[in-house]
């Protein structure tokens, strides 16, 4: 017979639970925690203000509280906000305050509030709330933006709110599903935020997080497949209007690449805190005991290589905003360690003082925050980047809201309302169409010379600009379009774009549940109607077109960014040519065949002589393009002082 087993004595408790007592949870508003709180607080009230993009959602906003729909303009539908959850959070507040620059404002102060708290909850364990909540107090980019009106505050709060609750997830934890339902919302309120949460929900998953894999990740990503599908239906397509205005634009991709580096020097000048800090994130895995932080410091490179990407933005530090949170969320959460010790309090010191390197620090800002006296120049910067905040305080700044009694927005718009409402046709064109749109009223319709508000503009191709500045991509208006928006119907002139114009006033205008409108939605987005645009008509709108032999005997061209073709009336295969142009203008020469380009080079400038001389600059040609041939040569201005001219055109190196 099996002798029985000795049973097992029952462990005693711990000796925390051995006194009674309960588990002593770290104290989150320590005396410095909320010194630091407060400070952040105030700075964020001194900085708050409304930006003139924000009041592209409120319009949009202030149609469907009237009763028509969410639209930009009443007689089509067109997603013209790029922020579907804080578009949703703004109306109810709206409908309630029926004031759109206090409506903006106190969204904004709400989630960035909540997103202080829920950072100084998530710092406590390692003693670092007050530190946390120091850095982001000197962050230009945390604060400017922690206002605004535009979705960066609620982008604040989910980020947040998702780091700290994937910090604590355990082995096949049931909170996984929360973790992936912030992860959702964060995509839908910027899609561009998914970059920063996919790694870690991937991760989490595959290292057996989730307690019911296929379930948690379908309930959080249905928020976002939820409003793709209302999207398509309604508006017709799954992206905002936006998307296609910015990144249709025709521009080659190594310009966008330049000029999305050319946004982390302007941060680095205006923000090096923030810079730092996100560097600090992104080394963070290095260091041993983080190294489990990595599936984040991924999202957050895989978010900056997407900034980089897409050229970067106008705004000035406003996607280093949510990064900036980011980076500080995961020093807390699991740079304990590194910033302990007397190491940590050196490193913490050299932050703090980097927080008094920028400009303007973030304790000074006051009601006097403009560019008055400022020259364009100055406005846009060597790197074509704007302080918006510096632009729209004077009008939006909470400081100035007692001047008058109204809101600043109002008293902005007694200012301008002579000047709309002096011209006398019902469809305005206008370039920043935020608070104009807004006090114009539904009944006008705004159409956006950017194409952002624009179902037709948006799939153009923006107008060679050589100095263009990121989200300032204007468009060619075709011949009747105006007329086509004033009198309801289709005027175009040419027929292939006429063509494509029907097809987008039947997703846009037409009955919402036809099987005409349905099938057009699929072919548009598929690209079945793509070949209906002539993109180089719409590139190039002011492009001449001179023969070699007409070129030679007449007097300097003068062109536009759209450039001269010189057409040579036969195939050449010379590995040189001889080209007149302006000496202090740097240009591109292309190389045609048939229509399509088959190589380049770069006249740069030479300098050589008096700024409104030509000069003979002799061009080699590539030796691919010299195998093959060309037709046409393509001279476009890189960059200059705008006043561009071209003479002779000849051919062999010493223009023989």
């Amino acid at each position: 017979m099996a002798r029985p087993r000795r049973r097992q004595p029952t462990q005693k408790p711990m000796a925390p639970q051995q006194s009674g007592k309960p588990e002593r949870l770290p104290q989150v508003w320590t005396p410095a925690a909320m010194v630091m709180a407060l400070a952040l607080l105030l700075v964020t009230l001194r900085h708050a203000w409304v930006a003139d993009d924000a009041y592209i959602t409120l319009r949009t906003v202030d149609n469907w509280v009237q009763g028509y729909g969410p639209t930009w303009n009443i007689a089509e539908r067109v997603q013209a906000y790029s922020h579907p959850l804080w578009f949703l959070l703004l109306t109810p507040l709206y409908a309630l305050l029926r004031d759109p620059w206090l409506a903006a404002l106190a969204a904004s102060l709400a989630a960035s509030v909540a997103a202080l708290i829920v950072v100084a909850r998530l710092a406590a364990p390692r003693g670092l709330g007050w530190l946390a909540l120091a850095v982001l107090t000197l962050s230009i980019a945390y604060v400017d933006y922690s206002t605004s009106g535009l979705e960066n505050p609620l982008s604040y709060l989910l980020l947040a709110l998702f780091l700290w609750r994937y910090a604590r997830l355990g082995a096949r934890d049931p909170a996984y599903l929360a973790v992936a339902l912030l992860g959702g919302l964060a995509a839908l309120t910027r899609y561009d935020l998914a970059l920063f949460v996919a790694p870690a929900l991937v991760h989490a998953l595959l290292t057996g997080k989730a307690r019911r894999p296929w379930r948690d990740s379908l309930m959080g990503a249905a928020p976002v497949a939820a409003w793709l599908l209302f999207s398509t239906l309604y508006y017709g397509t799954p992206l905002p209007n936006t998307t296609y205005a910015k990144l249709g634009t025709g521009i080659p991709r190594w310009e966008v690449l330049q000029q999305g580096l050319a946004y982390f020097v302007d941060a680095l000048a205006r923000d090096p805190l923030t810079l730092a800090l996100i560097a600090l994130a992104l080394l963070l895995p290095l260091h041993r005991p983080a190294r489990r932080a990595w599936p984040l410091a991924l999202g957050l490179l895989l978010y900056l290589g997407y900034v980089v990407w897409i050229g970067g933005c106008f705004m000035s530090l406003r996607f280093f905003s949510t990064a900036a949170l980011w980076a500080v969320c995961l020093l807390a959460l699991y740079g304990g360690e590194l910033l302990s010790g007397r190491q940590g309090q050196i490193a913490a010191a050299a932050l703090l003082l980097l927080g008094l390197a920028g400009w303007p620090i973030t304790l000074l800002s006051g009601q006097d925050y403009s560019y008055a006296g400022a020259t364009w120049d100055e406005i846009v910067g060597p790197q074509r980047v704007t302080d918006e905040r510096r632009v729209y305080y004077p009008d939006t700044g909470l400081l100035n809201w007692q001047r008058g009694g109204r809101s600043p927005g109002r008293d902005w718009w007694l200012v301008q309302q002579p000047r709309v409402f002096a011209r006398p046709e019902q469809v305005l064109g206008e370039a920043a169409i935020g608070r104009v749109g807004f006090y114009a009223g539904p009944q006008r319709h705004i159409m956006d010379k950017l194409g952002l508000a624009d179902p037709l503009l948006a799939r153009l191709p923006a107008i060679r600009n050589s100095d263009w500045r990121p989200g300032h991509f204007y468009r060619y208006e075709p011949p009747g379009y105006v007329e086509s928006l004033a009198q309801g119907e289709n005027l175009l002139a040419d027929p292939d774009l006429a063509a494509y114009y029907d097809q987008i006033r039947l997703i846009t205008r037409g009955p919402l549940w036809t099987r005409e409108r349905l099938a057009a939605i699929v072919r548009l987005n598929l690209g079945l109607y793509d070949h209906l645009i002539d993109d180089e008509r719409h590139r190039l709108p002011e492009l001449i077109r001179v023969d070699q032999a007409t070129l030679q005997g007449q007097a300097p061209v003068r062109l536009t960014d759209s450039g001269l073709d010189v057409v040579l009336g036969e195939v050449r295969h010379d590995a040189a040519l001889q080209v007149r142009l302006d000496c202090d203008d740097e240009y591109r020469i292309e190389f045609r065949r048939e229509g399509v380009t088959v190589g380049h080079a770069v006249a740069p400038a030479s300098f050589a002589d008096a700024a409104s001389s030509l000069v003979t600059m002799s061009v080699p040609v590539p030796r691919a393009v010299v195998r093959r041939g060309y037709d046409t040569v393509r001279i476009l201005p890189i960059w200059g002082d705008g006043d561009y001219a071209v003479g002779a055109l000849t051919f062999g190196a010493d223009g023989e």
